[in-house]
């Protein structure tokens, strides 16, 4: 009734960083953050500026949010706005900026809050001359504006073309705590759901604590997220502690979208309150000093999350083909990217009356837990009818029963995969380079009675997708019940699309726990077994549980490999 969910650009399934230094940031500070992204060998790929480009601020000085258009002094020194941009495009990334305006276009009533109104040929003058400079998108922080942002959202795929796709911030406004109306809990009950067709979506401004991490799980994944046809819907990851900055930043990194609003997603957060005043509207007096954000970087140097952030953001980043194909799951069969266990599982008793809300399916081949307390063990519900495995462990658990998960380790989130699962990886990368196809990629098997997967792919810009230039692959395997043998059919990629790849190298590794697996046939031939690939560099995964082979082959062909 209100049309699909359309996909962010490729890189746009990469991680966000928002940086907010309110009016005493500066060149300097944002694009030393920049590096320290590549220095610490952490993936990134788009960086958003805060209110401190100029939307709030003459300098030092903070006026009326989104007041003004122009660039402050403080982010145009020593580079230009245009070589600030062209430099971070050096590093792979591409800058967002907030607006806490919009155009004041006919019959805007009733349409939420927004700080400041221009005239709509003012306001889209100075929006597209940004985009010319080469800024990828707009946070738009106009609370529950949904035809504002539609028309917002719609006027800039006008502009860019159908080449690009649209990459827009917007507010579906849901907290367990809500810092600006004393602290109330938040419902998205006036955000229509046709809401979905602007993607994407962050819940608003909310309270760093464990409470509010259980609330968001169930809110963003399970009940006013995926199960309101919302998939590209995240958080903004503030963590009072180490701790729960590293929980916070593992649940994101398994979502649709993953963003952090720290200072640094490695950093802790200061206290709600202190948060509310440092950034609270001051016409004539700046509340963010130099000197505390000075005190809180030192106070993030001391420990952070920072080991948990890059074994997960790599995962995340390693699972970009199977993210993609979720999202196009979303886009042509509204399946969300995140789907609550009453919806996967709908059969189970155990499920079907949402039961285990603060658990989900991050698609069909990852049970994910995050933990949302600072406790040793973590509950965790494992379907029945099939058997499951621990992610990093490799660990069997039978399905049908209730599990006390080691959740001691605060660098490792809780990840179970059902047998029958496929996952799909691409190279290890700390950045999505537009256009790129993945030469080669990583079928992961978890075998079972019988399994099965697809694969997308496109350009990873244009809007192309939407006239039908996607192709797919189907993947298909079953074992024999009486010999043994695993047969795994990868079907012929079926479509076209710009600059698509004529031929691949697979790489396709079985989890081989009993050792049942002595060889593989390719067309008569013996393929040696290879040491298996390393997915995970912290060895906290098991790679070597996996039997693996390589092969290349033309995707116009049809592979058929046999396990026995």
């Amino acid at each position: 009734m209100v049309g699909p969910e359309p996909l962010l650009p490729k890189k746009g399934y990469g991680f966000f960083q928002t940086q907010h230094l309110s009016c005493s940031g500066n060149q300097e500070d944002f694009m030393q953050a920049a590096h320290l992204f590549r220095e610490k060998d952490i993936p990134c790929d788009n960086l958003i500026l805060d209110f401190g480009w100029g939307d709030a601020c003459i300098g030092d000085k903070e006026i009326t949010w989104g007041s003004s258009l122009d660039w402050s002094d403080n982010y145009v020194n020593p580079l230009s706005a245009k070589q600030m941009i062209d430099s971070l495009k050096h590093m792979d990334l591409d800058l967002m900026l907030i607006h806490h305006n919009a155009p004041a276009h006919p019959n805007r009533i009733n349409h939420g809050w927004t700080e400041t109104l221009f005239d709509e040929d003012i306001w889209w003058k100075r929006y597209k001359e940004k985009l010319d400079m080469g800024i990828a998108g707009t946070w738009q922080d106009t609370r529950r504006n949904n035809i504002t942002d539609a028309e917002i959202w719609n006027g800039t795929q006008d502009y860019i073309g159908e080449n690009k796709r649209v990459l827009f911030l917007g507010c579906r406004r849901m907290q367990e705590t809500n810092p600006w109306d004393d602290g109330p809990t938040q419902l998205p009950v006036n955000a229509m759901i046709g809401q979905r067709r602007y993607p994407f979506r962050w819940v608003g401004d909310s309270d760093f604590t464990w409470s509010e991490m259980k609330w968001q799980i169930n809110a963003i994944t399970n009940t006013h997220g995926a199960m309101k046809g919302i998939s590209h819907l995240t958080w903004d990851v503030y963590g009072k502690t180490p701790l729960i900055q590293a929980r916070m930043n593992q649940f994101v990194d398994f979502l649709g979208i993953s963003r952090s609003h720290n200072l640094k997603p490695w950093s802790v957060s200061s206290d709600i309150n202190q948060w509310k005043e440092r950034i609270v509207i001051e016409r004539s007096l700046v509340k963010s000093s130099n000197q505390e954000n000075a005190e809180r970087v030192a106070r993030a140097d001391e420990y952070t999350a920072e080991k948990s952030i890059r074994r997960h953001r790599k995962l995340r980043y390693r699972l970009l083909p199977y993210i993609y194909s979720l999202a196009y799951q979303n886009y042509l069969d509204a399946m969300p990217m995140c789907r609550p266990m009453v919806l996967q599982y709908s059969e189970d008793d155990k499920c079907n009356a949402n039961q285990w809300p603060y658990q989900y399916m991050f698609g069909p081949s990852l049970l994910v837990a995050p933990v949302y307390h600072p406790e040793a063990t973590h509950t965790i519900y494992l379907p029945e009818g099939k058997s499951w495995y621990d992610y990093w462990s490799k660990q069997k658990f039978e399905g049908g029963q209730i599990i006390e998960y080691d959740s001691s380790d605060p660098d490792k989130l809780p990840l179970l995969v059902p047998e029958g699962a496929t996952l799909c990886y691409g190279k290890e990368r700390n950045w999505i380079v537009p256009g790129e196809q993945d030469e080669t990629l990583w079928l992961e098997i978890y075998p079972g009675k019988k399994g099965e997967t697809v694969i997308y792919e496109d350009d990873g810009q244009s809007i192309a997708y939407q006239q039908g230039e996607f192709a797919k692959t189907e993947i298909h395997w079953d074992i024999d019940q009486n010999t043994g043998v695993l047969t795994i059919e990868i079907g012929k990629s079926t479509g076209n699309f710009k600059n698509k790849l004529t031929s691949r190298t697979w790489k396709i590794r079985v989890l081989d726990t009993e050792n049942r697996y002595q060889s593989a046939i390719l067309e008569g031939n013996v393929l040696n077994f290879e040491t298996p690939s390393t997915i995970d560099k912290t060895k906290l995964a098991n790679d070597g549980q996996f039997k693996e082979v390589t092969l290349v082959a033309a995707l116009d062909k049809k592979i058929e490999i046999r396990f026995q």
